[in-house]
């Protein structure tokens, strides 16, 4: 049985375009928003139609705090818009920002 699967995709998959897909995933969703949630479920529908799979389906659900699946409650969709790093002892110092370094 695993041979028949294994020679199914032997030639199939490279190291390198794995690599190269988990670092544009990375990219993607390096911060942590939901506009990049969408960007990335978007990006993963396209390379599975570009794979060949013909029945892919990118779904939205509601991200407002009130619906939940299986118990868990989804949590509000938000977005950076201001973010400052700072350290508060032993001297109030600002490190950086979400506008300098993102």
């Amino acid at each position: 049985m695993w041979k028949d699967f294994y020679e199914s995709f032997n030639g199939q998959l490279s190291g390198q375009s794995a690599v190269a897909q988990a670092s544009e995933q990375n990219r993607i969703e390096r911060y942590f928003t939901f506009p990049n949630f969408q960007k990335s479920a978007e990006r993963c529908g396209h390379e599975l139609k570009k794979a060949g799979l013909s029945d892919v389906e990118v779904e939205d659900f509601p991200a407002d705090g009130n619906t939940s699946w299986s118990g868990w409650k989804a949590m509000n969709a938000w977005d950076v818009e201001k973010a400052e790093l700072l350290v508060t002892s032993p001297v109030k110092k600002l490190l950086t920002t979400w506008v300098s370094k993102p």
